[in-house]
């Protein structure tokens, strides 16, 4: 569907919660050779939420905007994203399978741009970084053996969104690529319930997992007193942080409470 609605190195706009079927996406625009730029649909229809989209659409200048069905409306209703001129808007839980058939393999050089990867939008005017395929690769290469250290039978648990860095290369792309399994938790889930997070590592005795400084202490806060004994987290042995202003008094509280 790409490759008949885009050309080699024109944009495609992910918009999709985090799952299943923005994994398929960023995937698909790697095989057509269409650069992903991995976003997140505006949180609400307040102005502000969707200027942070609206300043990605400008600096990107994409040829499609990839969402779901159930987004489709919210976002027709943005003047911007209806107008003539604006992305075409593809919807992917509408798409044919048979049309995969279709697909022709694109020749990619390790300098050709993967993705576009904008900040998370703290700043209110995200701003773009162009990765190239070997970037990709360099980068997972340095965490698989000088940052992380994968070794055999490691377990990802991860809850971070797949728009952000953090979450697409450290806990998507680079699992990936050394081949180990990774637990995903939505990250409303993580929200709403972060006790899930401490559940899932200590079920399927998880062995990485990464969070910015908010979710190591939204843990600590969360968890119940009645609760601690029930999770065994010795299997834990990378706890990754970053992404945000790191407080080691953040991280003492959650290492005193769950120790």
């Amino acid at each position: 569907a790409l490759q008949a609605n885009a050309r080699v190195g024109d944009r495609a706009v992910l918009l999709f919660p985090s799952g299943p079927d923005y994994v398929a996406a960023f995937f698909g625009c790697l095989y057509a050779g269409v650069i992903a730029v991995p976003a997140y649909p505006p949180e609400s229809a307040r102005r502000h939420h969707q200027e942070r989209l609206l300043s990605i659409l400008t600096d990107a200048e994409p040829r499609l905007l990839l969402t779901s069905s159930g987004l489709r409306a919210p976002l027709l209703h943005m003047d911007e994203l209806s107008g003539e001129g604006a992305p075409q808007l593809l919807c992917v839980d509408e798409l044919e399978p048979g049309i995969a058939q279709g697909w022709q393999p694109v020749a990619l050089q390790a300098d050709d741009i993967a993705f576009l990867q904008y900040t998370s939008g703290s700043t209110r005017f995200p701003r773009g970084v162009m990765i190239t395929q070997q970037a990709v690769l360099h980068n997972a290469r340095a965490i698989i053996r000088h940052g992380v250290q994968i070794r055999s039978g490691d377990r990802a648990v991860s809850w971070l969104p797949y728009y952000h860095d953090m979450g697409l290369v450290g806990l998507l792309l680079t699992p990936l690529v050394c081949q180990i399994s990774v637990d995903y938790l939505n990250t409303r889930d993580f929200a709403m319930r972060p006790r899930l997070w401490l559940k899932l590592l200590s079920e399927n005795r998880g062995t990485i997992s990464f969070s910015p400084p908010f979710g190591y202490d939204l843990a600590a806060r969360r968890v119940r007193d009645d609760e601690l004994a029930g999770y065994d987290l010795r299997s834990w042995r990378v706890a990754g942080v970053g992404a945000e202003m790191i407080r080691p008094e953040t991280l003492a509280r959650f290492a005193d409470r769950l120790a």
